[in-house]
């Protein structure tokens, strides 16, 4: 085995110099960490709705390790109790109002306050319950991973101030996110009596019930949750000083002089829509043969009509603009019309079209 020889130790650093270094890595980070605030505020926010079915808790009441997830039958009711902690389970159907594939998973650790005093309550000036950590994590109808979304906070009680109307409860703040989500930040909340619990009802079940079982004993919890979501980037369609860059077929310009037509195809070319199938390697070019495809579900509209996406490709020579084909809705009127693109449920802003 050979060990590389160094020179001898240098003195150790002196107390003033070790406050310099820290003093400047906390600026660092703090700038840092303002440098991404102002990218996610420069992003108008989004609402999201998620709809979980076959959600299960698990709480943690028994200290056997070697009885946990063993029983394949339902276990009786546990019910919430301060300090204990819970594991939960769900499965994600539905993104905004569409169909969807994912799971939900929470955990909760158990410490209900109350302004007023209640045995086995914390005192505190604030009504909330257990603190959670959850997790939103979306697949296509396919199995190919969308994002996942990340939050942290209290349940219960009321939410904070600048929440969606829709939002009941809970006061949880968006973290973070990756894939088609990374960067973005927020809040998240729950909409009460959004949708019907299951009957019979199942609540809270032991920590020795197998969660195999979850969808086969079925009767858990529906929830929806919404997340007010300030993303990193939003799609859109690159403009220039002539505006759109919107190509026909022949890569001529769509201008007020050149209009699309009704039916054809249109090349867009458009930045912020995400991760690529393959990813891209670092200092890598997306190819002359389209073969890096846009991950993430994507939609595009046109005068408020949906409108076919033909092609979601890497544009060749580039890292992270895109080629977006779209057909022309034949059913659409002539005149300047709204064109907007839609990434994982995040719209991007609208630009104008020409069409004859």
């Amino acid at each position: 085995m050979h060990f590389t020889t160094f020179s001898p130790k240098p003195a150790a650093p002196s107390i003033s110099s070790l406050h310099s270094l820290r003093t400047c890595c906390q600026l660092i980070v703090v700038l840092c960490g303002i440098a991404t605030m102002s990218t996610a505020q420069s992003q108008p926010p989004v609402v999201l709705t998620f709809d979980t079915d076959n959600m299960q808790w698990y709480a943690r009441d028994v200290a056997d390790y070697s009885k946990y997830a063993t029983q394949k039958s339902p276990t009786a009711q546990v019910p919430a109790q301060n300090f204990n902690v819970w594991e939960g389970i769900g499965d994600v159907v539905a993104l905004n109002g569409k169909p969807v594939k994912g799971y939900f998973r929470g955990t909760v650790f158990g410490l209900n306050t109350s302004t007023n005093y209640q045995p086995g309550f914390g005192i505190a000036d604030v009504t909330r319950g257990q603190f959670a950590i959850t997790t939103l994590e979306l697949v296509q109808s396919d199995g190919t991973p969308i994002g996942t979304i990340y939050s942290m906070g209290v349940i219960g009680g009321p939410p904070p101030p600048g929440s969606p109307s829709l939002q009941s409860s809970q006061n949880l703040a968006v973290v973070g996110g990756t894939g088609a989500y990374l960067g973005v930040v927020g809040s998240m909340g729950n909409v009460a009596g959004a949708r019907p619990a299951p009957v019979p009802y199942r609540g809270n079940s032991s920590v020795t019930e197998d969660p195999a079982e979850r969808r086969i004993i079925g009767g858990g919890q529906t929830r929806r949750d919404i997340v007010f979501l300030i993303p990193r980037e939003r799609p859109e369609v690159v403009s220039d000083s002539s505006g759109p860059i919107v190509y026909h077929a022949d890569f001529r310009r769509v201008t007020a002089e050149n209009p699309a037509a009704k039916g054809e195809a249109l090349i867009l070319q458009a930045k912020g829509l995400g991760p690529t199938r393959p990813s891209l390697g670092v200092e890598q070019t997306f190819p002359a043969d389209s073969s890096f495809l846009v991950n993430s579900p994507m939609e595009a509209a046109l005068g408020g009509q949906s409108a076919e996406v033909i092609n979601k490709s890497g544009w060749p020579g580039t890292t992270n603009l895109y080629r977006i084909d779209v057909k022309v809705p034949d059913s659409i009127p002539a005149g300047t019309n709204s064109l907007v693109l839609t990434v994982a449920a995040i719209a991007g802003p609208a630009v104008v079209l020409p069409v004859r």
